[in-house]
């Protein structure tokens, strides 16, 4: 087991751990695998009490030794199938996180909030930092809670959430996954799919895929029993607010411009979009106030070649700021589990 250098938190999110400094044996990434394979139950309890740990100084070498790393911190790895973002297979379950334009930011999310089983971990690898910008802001959904609106949190609380999803046959500009690409099967397959999570599918005639599904806006956390803000309703719709606050380019005005057009179509044919559950709109104004508080208390930090980041999904949002220069970030996803429901008795 490498010898680790006293813990100490940036700030309470990430937590991280670095080896220590008196030689090299300490830093290899199979040293490391081996001592998270030892020590699960601390790094569960260090990643239950701070929501995300960055590894950093480590000799992570390869894809391979990154997938063996995740592996010995959540040992049954899932597939990314229904996932919304396009990514690229590197080796086993590791993947490349999205491949969204430099230019654009990517809103904070937690990793398939919109489905009913999600990762409880999400894992990242930093093969090689950009030149500039490309951090992971993360944010504590538990403290979200809190901080939010009281008004704006009880109502998509009490009425929960519906989320339409319209997958092209072909992927399009806006829409870079198609159906296929998206879930890897046929339609009967999809159809099973949608219907093991509780998602309507519909097959609109021009072999495009529609998914209704109605979810709530917080969950319990499956280990502290915490209330978290826990919901896509961010994530649908455009980015135009974070192309306005985050992107701040040419590149991502114009796209802000074809994502306004494009919210000007009903429900039903946008790329994706959010209602309360029983179909009726949610005020744009109480959309962009959750957004806003999401970025005022995100927390940043610069990404070092070989650093690995270990997110509790459940708990804390990711995304991506705009970058210049090359950047690869790899992921892998930890098993799926399904928060705890919130009993009626039990929302304000």
């Amino acid at each position: 087991m490498p010898p680790l250098r006293d813990i100490r938190p940036l700030s309470t999110l990430p937590l991280v751990i670095e080896p220590d400094a008196a030689g090299a044996p300490s830093r290899s990434g199979h040293a490391l695998a081996e001592w998270a394979n030892a020590n699960r139950p601390l790094l569960d309890q260090h990643l239950l009490a701070h929501g995300a740990i960055l590894f950093r100084g480590f000799d992570i070498p390869s894809p391979e030794a990154f997938a063996a790393l995740a592996a010995a911190i959540s040992p049954r790895l899932s597939d990314y199938v229904g996932g919304i973002s396009p990514r690229k297979h590197v080796v086993g379950n590791v993947s490349t996180s999205t491949e969204a334009p430099a230019i654009l930011p990517i809103p904070l999310h937690c990793e398939m909030a919109y489905l009913d089983r999600y990762p409880a971990t999400i894992m990242f690898w930093c093969q090689m930092p950009p030149t500039s910008g490309g951090q992971t802001p993360l944010v504590d959904m538990a403290a979200i809670y809190h901080v939010l609106d009281p008004e704006v949190r009880a109502r998509l609380e009490q009425r929960g959430l519906m989320l339409v999803q319209n997958v092209p046959g072909k992927r399009t500009l806006l829409n870079p996954r198609s159906w296929r690409e998206r879930f890897g099967m046929d339609r009967d397959g999809v159809d099973a799919f949608c219907i093991e999570h509780g998602i309507e599918a519909q097959w609109p005639a021009d072999g495009s895929l529609r998914m209704l599904s109605c979810r709530p806006a917080v969950v319990l956390h499956p280990r502290s029993g915490e209330k978290i803000w826990f919901n896509a309703a961010t994530m649908h719709d455009s980015y135009s607010w974070e192309l306005r606050r985050v992107g701040r380019t040419v590149g991502a005005a114009i796209l802000a411009y074809f994502e306004r057009r494009s919210d000007r179509r009903a429900a039903t044919l946008r790329r994706s979009h959010c209602m309360y559950a029983d179909g009726t709109e949610i005020d744009p104004t109480d959309i962009e106030h959750i957004r806003h508080t999401l970025w005022a208390h995100a927390v940043m930090f610069d990404w070092q070649q070989g650093d690995m980041l270990v997110i509790d999904n459940c708990r804390v949002a990711h995304g991506r700021m705009p970058f210049k220069g090359p950047r690869r970030i790899l992921a892998a996803l930890g098993e799926t589990v399904q928060a705890g429901a919130v009993s009626q008795a039990d929302i304000p």
